[in-house]
C-alpha cells in the first residue's frame, strides 16, 4: 500500500483474497473531526454488522498484545462491492452527509486500530486482523506511530491510501 507516495510499513499489505482495508484515516488536530473509511475491493457486498468490527488499544497494546476496546457497526451496516464505508465522530463539524455512520470515534496518533473478522474484540487475536493502523504489540510508540520517516506521522494528520 502507498500513502501519499511513500510505502507504509504500519499497514498490512493487500494480499490476494483480502477483502476490506482502511482507505482513509483522519486524526483531528483538535476537536472531534475524526473519521476512518473502509474500502471493499471485491465484487460482492459485505455485511459489516454481523461479520466485522473494529478492535483497538490506547497507546499501543500494553496489556498484551490483546485488544482493550471494540467498536461494532450499526445494525444492518453493509459495504457495497467496490464501495466505501465512512464512520465519523458524532461531534464532527461541518457537512457530515457523506458519513455512513456517526459514532463516538476515539483514537489518537499512538493508538493501535484494527479491522477484525468477528464482532467480539475481547476474544480476537492477531489472526483475526484484516487490516491495521499501528503495530499490534506491547510497545507504546510515544505520541504517534511513525509514517514515512516522520515521527509524528499519525499524531494529527490524515492518511489516504492509494
Amino acid at each position: 500500500m502507498m500513502v501519499a507516495g511513500c510505502s507504509l510499513a504500519l499497514l498490512l499489505p493487500l494480499v490476494s483474497g483480502q477483502t476490506l482495508f482502511f482507505s482513509q484515516w483522519q486524526e483531528a488536530s483538535s476537536g472531534s473531526n475524526k473519521y476512518w473509511q473502509l474500502y471493499n475491493p471485491t465484487d460482492a457486498e459485505i455485511d459489516l454488522a454481523n461479520d466485522y468490527s473494529i478492535a483497538y488499544c490506547a497507546n499501543g497494546c500494553g496489556s498484551g498484545p490483546t485488544f482493550e476496546y471494540g467498536f461494532t457497526f450499526a445494525s444492518g451496516a453493509t459495504i457495497a462491492a467496490g464501495g466505501t464505508y465512512l464512520a465519523c465522530d458524532n461531534g464532527m463539524e461541518g457537512n457530515t452527509s457523506a458519513c455512513d455512520e456517526m459514532a463516538v470515534i476515539t483514537f489518537n496518533g499512538d493508538d493501535f486500530f484494527a479491522l477484525i473478522v468477528g464482532t467480539n474484540y475481547s476474544t480476537a487475536t492477531s489472526s483475526d486482523i484484516v487490516d491495521q493502523i499501528g503495530l499490534f504489540s506491547e510497545t507504546d510508540p510515544g505520541s504517534a506511530w511513525p509514517v514515512c520517516g516522520s515521527d509524528s506521522g499519525l499524531s494529527t494528520s490524515g492518511m489516504l491510501l492509494l
